[in-house]
């Protein structure tokens, strides 16, 4: 059984080792579970000036009650309280579980630290949960090149951080945040229990940031077996620690990559090679993205997103022809947009190729998970074999974009 000793960090509310309602009064549920309550719980506070005010709360036994009724009872608890209720106990957790709350994919943010975080939509809005500290670096322990010196290892941190927002439509927001003074779970159970709880994708998306470099990557990597989506987008302070984020991490489903992470500002040429579906190359700083045609020609993603790319007409053309005559079989979308005051020259990209001019009444659903959803008018190409692609311009918010659209026979609706 975990002890889910929890302190209140805000003030002007109580201090306790169980769980503490939101309106600021504490709520001791009597689990008859074993021979354990959540009242001997209470037993690791760190302030025991407190225990006579828990002590003398009322018990309420949520697990003898009907089934219906204590459905009811979790379902008014905050996504926090049923975090501390899951883990006291292997049947706590499952009555968590029958909740059938839903979850998106965990994020993971590693820095210095690694954080997890759980988003929960409902109709009271956007719940988020951030679980963190699991920093684990001696700190008596030095490196005199801290790039390539010793990593942090991945133990358990014995206090670890939670941290509730609750979004009401991206307005008002609660922030609260709790103290974990006797944790016993590593991230790997952490995240194994949130994706139980929560009914949540095995795979997470991970995002490293500065500093992370200190980590070891082969342990990283095995601690985050799944994957949907990788972002190397910030500079973690070592260009070999960034590489080996992407050599190992890169990801099948979604990448995002940041030019500012590698040497030079350049990309790898080898990263364009291997397969995803998705492929986003970020702007950072406002430094525009620039590709060669190379670097388009061997990519294998089926989707290619690049802001703010910098790249002449005449490129963007010889790319056109190259895929008719059979370049670039996986493509399904080419997009990229550039804040240039002059509009793409639309005459340079298309000299030379045959295309038919579709009417602007003509309204084109694209598959859900593209940006943009529909397109109106664009100019129809075809390639050997007879596949077509719509190539797609417009300028809207000072920002000029191009959109590639290959309608392979999955795509069509």
């Amino acid at each position: 059984m975990f002890d889910s000793s929890f302190s209140k960090t805000e003030k002007k509310e109580i201090e306790v080792g169980g769980i503490v309602t939101s309106e600021g009064f504490v709520l001791v549920l009597d689990v008859i579970d074993g021979n354990e309550t959540l009242t001997d719980q209470l037993s690791a506070l760190t302030s025991k000036a407190l225990l006579p005010v828990v002590m003398s709360a009322p018990t309420f036994p949520l697990l003898q009650l009907p089934w219906a009724c204590s459905q009811h009872v979790l379902r008014i608890m905050c996504p926090i309280q049923l975090v501390s209720f899951s883990l006291l106990s292997k049947k706590c957790k499952n009555v968590v579980k029958s909740l059938k709350l839903k979850a998106e994919p965990i994020a993971i943010r590693v820095d210095n630290s690694i954080k997890l975080f759980v988003e929960l939509r409902g109709a009271g809005g956007l719940c988020k949960i951030f679980v963190y500290n699991f920093n684990n670096f001696p700190k008596n322990m030095h490196s005199s090149n801290e790039q390539d010196g010793m990593k942090k290892q991945l133990f358990v941190s014995k206090t670890v951080f939670i941290f509730f927002a609750h979004c009401v439509l991206e307005r008002s927001r609660i922030q609260e945040r709790y103290k974990m003074i006797d944790n016993r779970m590593g991230v790997k159970e952490w995240l194994s229990h949130f994706q139980s709880i929560f009914h949540c994708s095995k795979c997470v998306r991970v995002k490293f940031f500065e500093r992370s470099f200190k980590f070891d990557a082969d342990s990283l990597r095995d601690l985050f077996e799944n994957l949907c989506e990788l972002q190397a987008t910030m500079h973690t302070g070592s260009y070999k620690f960034n590489k080996l984020v992407v050599q190992k991490f890169f990801c099948e489903q979604r990448t995002l990559l940041a030019p500012s992470c590698f040497e030079n500002s350049k990309i790898p040429h080898e990263f364009f090679i291997p397969n995803s579906k998705f492929l986003n190359v970020l702007e950072d700083n406002n430094s525009p993205v620039r590709l060669s045609l190379n670097d388009l020609l061997v990519c294998n993603s089926k989707n290619i997103r690049c802001d703010n790319l910098v790249i002449a007409p005449k490129v963007v053309n010889n790319f056109l022809k190259l895929w008719m005559n059979g370049a670039n079989p996986p493509l399904e979308t080419f997009h990229f947009y550039h804040s240039d005051r002059d509009p793409i020259d639309i005459d340079v990209i298309m000299k030379g190729i045959k295309h038919q001019e579709m009417p602007q009444h003509l309204k084109r659903q694209l598959p859900s998970m593209f940006i943009p959803r529909s397109i109106h008018g664009g100019l129809d190409i075809h390639r050997i074999g007879g596949v077509k692609a719509t190539v797609w311009f417009s300028t809207e918010a000072a920002r000029n974009r191009f959109l590639m659209v290959v309608w392979h026979e999955y795509m069509i609706q």
